[in-house]
């Protein structure tokens, strides 16, 4: 679901002797500080970010990790699972935690597909809003990691767009829709 490489400054890995947990003034990876250059030809797919005039990654103030997988994803998610629970028309269940609960059902079978562990607590409401309701929902950091996040925003985006197509008329639906769609899209340039 993701890939070993784990930095888009450097040449840091999830894993071995480049591993990015390494990180005082001697860590290996420091050394392979990447040029405007190779991030364009070789750090990320093809995208139109790259097309900005004065465009350089060092711009690019945070990680993709910390900014799509453990940030957007997550916030989008929540927020997506909330609308969509809020009837049974896409999950069955008496009540939203039971349709929440149908839903995470769902994600972790998707997360098997994908040989992804899924470490997440079953969706609830409470979850959901852990400063309570008035607030906006999300599903906090220690529920996912990038791995799972990442197909977290893939099974949802086949969810919200299958929904889109069923009601074409719900510009609503389509909106939701591109959200995961570009979350998707975002996540996959920069992974290799």
């Amino acid at each position: 679901a993701t890939s070993d490489q784990v930095c888009m400054y450097c040449r840091a890995t999830s894993s071995g002797q480049m591993v990015y947990t390494a990180f005082g003034p001697s860590a290996p990876h420091r050394s392979t500080l990447v040029t405007n250059d190779f991030f364009f030809h070789s750090g990320c797919r093809p995208n139109s970010w790259l097309r900005l005039p004065g465009f350089d990654v060092q711009r690019v103030l945070a990680d993709w990790l910390h900014l799509i997988d453990l940030s957007l994803i997550p916030e989008t998610s929540a927020s997506a699972l909330i609308e969509l629970t809020s009837d049974d028309s896409v999950w069955q269940g008496e009540s939203r935690d039971e349709r929440l609960r149908m839903a995470f059902v769902q994600f972790t079978a998707e997360c098997k597909r994908h040989r992804v562990r899924n470490r997440g607590q079953i969706f609830t409401v409470k979850q959901m809003y852990p400063l309570g309701k008035g607030n906006f929902p999300t599903l906090v950091q220690k529920h996912f990691n990038g791995a799972e996040a990442t197909v977290l925003a893939k099974w949802l985006k086949g969810v919200t767009l299958a929904i889109a197509a069923a009601h074409p008329e719900n510009e609503h639906a389509a909106l939701r829709a591109s959200v995961f769609v570009n979350l998707v899209a975002m996540r996959s340039c920069v992974s290799r």
